[in-house]
């Protein structure tokens, strides 16, 4: 056994005077007091007292060093994982660039050879349009140089006296024969009757006669 003062006992202990004077007050710690100073009777075998906080600490701080050493792990795998991700999403997006490049290419083709063969059509079209405008250029020649002997339809019809109904047939049979007789021309949309037009050499002469 050993008699230590207060601050002597709180050294060895490895705790405060406070702490001392508390235990004495609790009777947790042998004391005597000799001329009014206080003495701590110690085992000499006693160790230092470790503070439970002091444990709770370390063991805190390891924790604390596990947990931010995991959290870093964390990080640098969803770091590599939206990597990843954004590697896919440029792959993505450059296929359905390229998706949509064929596609388009693919569409172009296929409405160019419609065009092709729409124009050719258009051309077959436009080569007897161009006969007939030609044709027509030379008949409104013609009429002009013998302009006289040029009448409108109405005016070769009046110089016959048709009934309304023959006359609408003769009518529709020149307008029918039109291209055909050398003595018909069209011109501007117009009909001109040559007024030496036999209106019995037509083939639906019978047709007339009839009526």
């Amino acid at each position: 056994m050993q008699k230590l003062s207060v601050q002597e006992a709180a050294q060895k202990l490895g705790i405060s005077k406070e702490a001392i004077y508390n235990r004495i007050r609790r009777n947790t710690i042998e004391s005597v007091e000799e001329d009014g100073v206080k003495y701590v009777i110690l085992d000499s075998n006693v160790k230092k007292i470790t503070p439970a906080n002091t444990t709770r600490k370390t063991t805190n701080k390891s924790s604390n060093s596990e947990f931010i050493k995991y959290l870093t792990n964390e990080i640098e795998y969803l770091k590599l994982k939206n990597k990843s991700l954004e590697e896919d999403k440029e792959n993505l997006f450059r296929e359905k660039e390229e998706l949509l490049i064929s596609s388009k290419n693919e569409i172009k083709n296929m409405y160019k050879e419609r065009d092709e063969k729409l124009q050719y059509f258009l051309s077959l079209l436009e080569k007897p349009t161009m006969t007939k405008k030609d044709q027509i250029e030379a008949k409104a020649i013609d009429i002009k140089e013998d302009g006289n002997n040029w009448l409108k339809l109405k005016e070769y019809l009046n110089l016959f006296e048709f009934k309304k109904k023959k006359r609408k047939k003769v009518k529709k049979i020149i307008v029918e024969s039109a291209y055909d007789n050398p003595d018909i021309k069209i011109i501007g949309g117009m009909l001109f009757i040559h007024k030496d037009l036999d209106i019995n050499s037509f083939t639906k002469k019978d047709e007339i006669e009839k009526n």
